[in-house]
């Protein structure tokens, strides 16, 4: 191609209707810039670059990976995004929705043939401490979609590597995007999106709990959640109106909206519409829904980013509830809120209404850059075309699984070969894990930590037909540090260092001080899913077994261990199989309104010996926590309680009273003690954070209303147990300003000081 070839191509694409399309750029950094300044570059773009690729004016916006996602709900002609950082996945199919109809996406990036090898020493998204691959095969695999896809660009400094397509709209006059205009702020609805808001509004009226609008990207779904949203609460003066998200950031556009909307009505029906002055819309984060007035009316945008539980207990407190949810996602999984929340909802009690909004506002019909970044960085099939067959060979295998299924450990080179096999534990994943992203295909091809598993059912030897996938594990390998590394480990375990990943094993090494959980090999199952038609056969037990003797075939693997948002239903699952709580988190995640817990199951004696020193703290941990509407906190709290106490049950499943004795005199032995010491001290000292040290302070309390003091210490011991409780309870509470909290956190100091010395 001749030098002059990109230019030519870039302008001639602004002579006729286009739609949007990827541009690879490749070279040296300067050579792409150089490139880049010859382009005569429309207004409103957007960089995401740690420095700017060319000088740009006020009109241009320059940000960050990290920051991709509070530019979501804006429009650019023209993204460009500097993969000499690393590439960021979650952020490129992200911001593929912010590019305007007729636009680009441009990826600058090394020369083809060296970029998986750069993106492995530059990588966009975090790996663990100590992982280290040499090659990304994710990059290979986009790359390789990107050559062969007809209707992607590419511009190299080797022009044998060059391609520019032109992919005109304008051969399908219902190609053309149905444009939404803006009156006064608010946007104008299609007729199409006209007729859903009249449906749902007839609905609302009529006594329907939940409005539901489902879309991909693009569609204008979050400006139709805000007008029906208003409209229904002008219709029925309601001046009580919440909006929730993942992020504020998430639902920024549908506030503008409803804002926008609201004020073009109270200026048609005069400024004096006491009705129209008092209806404002208010952010309430998603963790504190449900303190607010049931009678109150609550809009959720990107619902599907949200855990399915939570978003059902939301629709079952609240009187109404219209929500938006995008149905191929970059921050959460559609495909799991469509097979997992819309069948609930659609249950009598929730009264619900759905609707699917299906053309795209914002750009073409049969938009190409949609459908290939979709293919390469959301990738799934659909598991319902042979489901009854499927389902039928289960059911006659549901007696001896061991015979009817087999569980393969997937390689690197095995998800590359082999698109069936990717696509099946892909979209198992997305099917079951609200939380799953692109981010998440990259560490499945990239991370030599990661271990892939997924069970299939054997196939008979007269059949000729593709794997029928079942269910999909992620396994991440954690801990392990060498020697070398005790100086790091100490930290960890004082609260002063945090490495990125091994995220259990970093967590037990702080909470309890013990180096060990750092320096021991252990196994993280951070994903178990099962095909949502093919739950309750046992399938998922099965899979959970193979793990563990894979683990148990490698004698430096110390435990199995899983980290996860607390529910009865999880709960009984690891339970039943034989694992035991270690950790909870002390308050609710704001992610899923629920509270983390850890649980583990011993490989070996010195893990085991382990667990069982700190028996007494995991069951002071969880007397922190507030049990009430929390039955599986309170099941685990009773069942380690009546272990310490020596009366453990032999069934691990929760009992049907949701209960079991409490023993309120608990001893508490001196395995603890050192564990409490070191803490305290830490806490003293300034290396360790009040949150990591609460249950430290709170079981030095504990212990010592237990301990033999003399007559002459009990007054003064008893006022610094009333102080350091009363301070610890105060801060727990949070919500007081900073200035107070620093104060009250220096007093909480000198008090830990001395519990110290009462302890010794």
């Amino acid at each position: 191609m001749t030098d002059n070839s990109l230019k030519t191509w870039f302008e001639e694409r602004k002579r006729f209707a286009s739609h949007r399309q990827l541009l690879v750029l490749s070279g040296s950094l300067v050579w792409c810039q150089s490139q880049l300044k010859e382009l005569a570059l429309p207004a409103s773009c957007l960089f995401i670059s740690k420095q700017a690729l060319i000088d740009t004016d006020n009109e241009h916006k320059v940000i960050q990976n990290k920051h991709y996602k509070q530019y979501l709900g804006y429009e650019f002609s023209c993204v460009i995004y500097n993969a000499f950082d690393g590439l960021k996945p979650s952020a490129v199919l992200g911001l593929e929705g912010t590019v305007q109809k007729g636009g680009l996406f441009i990826i600058v990036c090394p020369e083809l043939q060296h970029w998986p090898e750069y993106e492995a020493q530059t990588p966009g998204i975090q790996f663990s401490y100590g992982e280290k691959h040499t090659h990304s095969a994710f990059i290979q695999r986009f790359l390789k979609q990107v050559q062969l896809d007809k209707s992607s660009a590419i511009y190299a400094k080797n022009s044998k590597e060059c391609k520019l397509p032109y992919c005109k709209a304008i051969d399908n006059v219902k190609s053309a995007p149905v444009e939404q205009e803006k009156v006064s702020g608010a946007c104008v609805l299609t007729p199409h999106q006209q007729k859903t808001k009249r449906d749902h509004l007839k609905a609302l009226q009529d006594n329907t709990s939940v409005s539901v609008i489902t879309a991909k990207r693009g569609r204008g779904k979050s400006t139709l959640l805000a007008q029906i949203a208003a409209d229904f609460c002008l219709a029925n003066a309601h001046s009580e109106i919440y909006i929730t998200a993942q992020h504020r950031y998430n639902c920024e556009r549908a506030i503008n909206e409803f804002s926008a909307y609201i004020s073009q009505n109270a200026e048609h029906s005069g400024a004096n519409d006491g009705n129209l002055a008092s209806t404002k819309i208010t952010y309430v984060p998603i963790d504190r829904l449900t303190s607010l007035n049931k009678q109150a009316c609550l809009l959720i945008d990107e619902a599907a980013s949200l855990p399915p539980e939570l978003l059902l207990d939301v629709c079952a407190h609240f009187d109404k509830v219209i929500m938006a949810s995008t149905q191929v996602g970059y921050e959460g999984s559609g495909l799991g809120f469509t097979l997992r929340v819309l069948p609930a909802l659609a249950k009598e009690e929730y009264a619900c209404i759905t609707s699917q909004l299906s053309s795209p506002i914002r750009w073409y019909e049969s938009d190409v850059l949609e459908a290939s970044f979709e293919q390469a960085f959301a990738p799934s099939i659909n598991f319902n075309q042979n489901i009854k067959g499927t389902l039928n060979k289960v059911q006659n295998k549901a007696d001896n699984l061991n015979e009817g299924l087999q569980t393969l450990r997937l390689s690197k080179q095995d998800l590359i070969n082999n698109k069936e096999l990717l696509l099946s534990v892909f979209s198992i994943l997305l099917q079951s894990h609200y939380q799953t992203t692109p981010d998440d295909l990259m560490r499945m091809l990239d991370a030599n930590d990661q271990l892939v598993f997924l069970t299939v059912l054997k196939a008979e030897q007269s059949e000729n037909m593709p794997i029928e996938a079942l269910a999909a594990a992620l396994v991440q390998v954690e801990g392990g540090l060498p020697h070398k590394e005790s100086a790091l480990i100490n930290q960890i375990a004082s609260g002063e260092r945090r490495v990125p990943g091994h995220l259990v094993a970093q967590n037990l090494c702080t909470s309890y001080s013990i180096e060990t959980f750092m320096s021991q090999v252990s196994w993280r199952i951070s994903r178990i899913a099962v095909r949502h038609q093919l739950k309750g056969y046992g399938i998922g037990t099965y899979l959970l077994n193979h793990l563990e003797q894979k683990a148990r075939e490698d004698s430096s693997i110390n435990s199995l261990q899983t980290s996860f948002g607390v529910t009865s239903e999880l709960v009984n699952f690891w339970y039943k199989n034989d694992f035991q709580f270690v950790k909870a988190g002390m308050r609710t995640d704001t992610s899923s309104g629920k509270h983390s817990i850890i649980m583990t199951k011993p490989l070996t004696k010195s893990y085991e010996m382990h667990l069982r020193a700190l028996l007494e703290l995991r069951v002071l941990q969880l007397q922190l926590i507030d049990i009430e509407n929390e039955p599986a906190i309170e099941f685990i709290r009773d069942k380690l309680e009546a272990e310490l106490s020596g009366s453990l049950p032999v069934d691990g499943s929760l009992p049907v009273d949701g209960s079991l004795p409490v023993d309120d005199s608990l001893p508490v032995k001196n395995s603890s003690k050192a564990i409490i010491q070191r803490q305290l001290h830490d806490f003293v000292e300034g290396k360790r954070s009040f949150n990591l040290s609460m249950p430290a302070i709170y079981s030095a309390n504990m212990l010592l209303l237990r301990a033999d003091i003399t007559s002459s210490e009990q007054a003064t011991l008893q006022n610094t147990i009333e102080i350091s409780m009363e301070t610890l309870f105060c801060l727990l509470a949070g919500h007081m300003p900073k200035q107070e909290k620093g104060l009250t956190l220096e007093a909480m100091r000198e008090t830990c000081k001395q519990l110290l010395t009462f302890l010794k």
